[in-house]
Order: structure tokens, then sequence, then C-alpha cells
């Protein structure tokens, strides 16, 4: 496990932890190259979607369940099948296995302002290190962002994350660390903190 992550770029904000997993983050993170990276940074908004895409009927889905060997987990809010805007599990396959990383703020979100904040997230995958991604709707906000990147031993692709989240003046941080697998999908790599 000492080599899970190498040449991570950044400085490590704040963290408070809340628990650890096999995945020690002092482990993760002791082995991070701490350059800075001195790029422009842009701030990406994602649209809110209400209401559904043709053909979509609006099911309610088990609050933990698995999809070809994916743990899909929403303990917060709304459950429903897919990940952001992709609306069917199939299609969410290299996403789902991001809903381990839980907010307790998702309890008061609506439908289309997690999926917002999921597409967010999906969106992070792949926008440039410190790039926000945002979405506001009703009073509620949010803010991804990739702040580190760097790969396994083996080579796959690692980023570090950070989430925000806002409602009706509350707010709630967390970063966690997700690695693709070798099958395209997304895993957390550790527990997220807060």
């Amino acid at each position: 496990m000492n080599n899970l992550v190498r040449n991570l770029a950044g400085k490590r904000p704040r963290l408070s932890l809340r628990c650890l997993t096999a995945f020690s983050m002092a482990s993760i993170f002791a082995m991070m190259s701490m350059a800075p990276t001195a790029e422009a940074f842009e701030r990406h908004v994602i649209e809110i979607h209400h209401g559904y895409p043709r053909g979509y009927r609006p099911i309610i889905v088990p609050a933990h369940r698995f999809y070809r060997g994916i743990p899909v987990v929403r303990f917060y809010g709304p459950r429903y099948p897919g990940f952001g805007f992709y609306y069917n599990d199939a299609a969410a396959f290299t996403f789902l296995g991001l809903t381990a990383w839980q907010l307790s703020l998702y309890a008061d979100m609506n439908e289309a302002q997690l999926r917002a904040h999921e597409a967010a997230l999906a969106q992070a995958t792949t926008a440039p290190i410190n790039d926000d991604i945002v979405w506001n709707d009703a009073g509620a906000t949010g803010d991804v962002k990739a702040i580190r990147e760097g790969h396994t031993a083996d080579g796959r692709e690692c980023r570090e994350f950070q989430q925000i989240v806002t409602i009706a003046g509350r707010t709630e941080d967390a970063y966690g660390t997700a690695c693709k697998q070798t099958d395209g999908s997304w895993k957390i790599a550790e527990s997220p903190t807060h």
C-alpha cells in the first residue's frame, strides 16, 4: 500500500479525520510530491436539469446495492438509479463507485440538486486540477474540484477531490481520493474526511 498514490502535486488542505480504512491517508499522502502547480483556474457551471429525460421513469432503489460488482450507496437524500445526468446504472457505470462518498447535507437536497452535484463530481474526474465545477439551485449550491492527481504503483489514475455543499446557510465540505479501476470505473481509495 505504500505506493498507492505517487507524484501528486499541490498542498493538502486542512483535514479532520473521521475514520480510516485499510488505505491509510497518512501513507497515501506521505508519498506525494508537494510541488505546486502554476496553472490558470477556471469555473465551470453545471446546468440544473429539472424534470427527466424522455422515457425515464423515476423509481426508488435500495440505499445500498451493487451494479456489476460496484457498491452503489445513497444513505442520504433521494435514491435513484444512475449518477449525475446518466439516468441508468449502465450509462453511469464509470461513476457509480463515487456514490460511496456521502455528505449528510444530501438529505436536504432534491433529486435535481443531487444529480447536478454528482454531474459536477463526474466532470471533475477529467477537468484540469483546481478548476471549480459549480451548480446553484433554489438556495442550494455546490462546488467540486480535483485538487491533486497522481497514479497508483500499477499506473492507474488517481485524483483527490474536494466537494462543498451549502443549503440554507449550512455548509459541509469533504475531501477524498478516488482511483480509476482497470475496467474504467472510479472507486474511492480512502475514507473521505469532513
